[in-house]
């Protein structure tokens, strides 16, 4: 929510400022890898054998090319709607 606040005020200080918090959230991101493997380490590693792992990978990968395609389906229902009130006398 930040960012976008900023973004809205100045782009400049947003893409003044995009490499930094790029840099943090990366940390960040290894940061709570580590923390998440020291926590619960046995329970991540028993999930590997298991099809857990893939399962959300796939369901977060598969989330957007659904929406994309969803997309793609109503920009297709609206020109086929747009040729049949185009074609009615």
């Amino acid at each position: 929510m930040i960012g976008v606040v900023i973004q809205g005020q100045s782009a400049s200080t947003a893409a003044r400022l995009q490499p930094f918090v790029k840099k943090v959230t990366g940390l960040d991101t290894v940061v709570m890898l580590a923390l998440v493997l020291v926590m619960y380490g046995k329970g991540f590693l028993g999930a590997i054998g298991t099809w857990a792992i893939l399962a959300q990978v796939l369901f977060f990968q598969l989330g957007p090319v659904q929406h994309h395609l969803a997309d793609r389906a109503h920009a297709q229902a609206q020109r086929l709607q747009h040729l049949a009130v185009r074609q009615v006398p």
